[in-house]
C-alpha cells in the first residue's frame, strides 16, 4: 500500500527510498493508523458536504441471485 502510494507522493516516495536499517516509521501498525486517519479525514469531509447541501437523496440498486 505504501509503495503505490509513493508513486503519486515525493515526500513518501524519498522517505521509502531511505537506506536499509534507517527508521521510517512504516511498520504494519503505522500503516494502519494512516489508513484510520485518511478514512476518518475523507468520512468527515464526506459528511461535512452532505450536511451542507440543502437536499440528498440514497440511490440503491440490486440484481436478482438466479443461481
Amino acid at each position: 500500500m505504501v509503495a503505490l502510494l509513493a508513486e503519486y507522493d515525493d515526500v513518501l516516495a524519498e522517505v521509502v527510498s531511505f537506506p536499509a536499517r534507517t527508521t521510517k516509521y512504516l511498520s504494519a501498525a503505522i500503516q494502519s493508523n494512516l489508513i484510520e486517519l485518511l478514512a476518518r479525514s475523507v468520512r468527515s469531509s464526506l459528511v461535512g458536504k452532505i450536511n451542507a447541501s440543502p437536499f440528498w437523496s440514497i440511490i440503491l440498486d440490486s440484481t436478482s441471485d438466479i443461481s
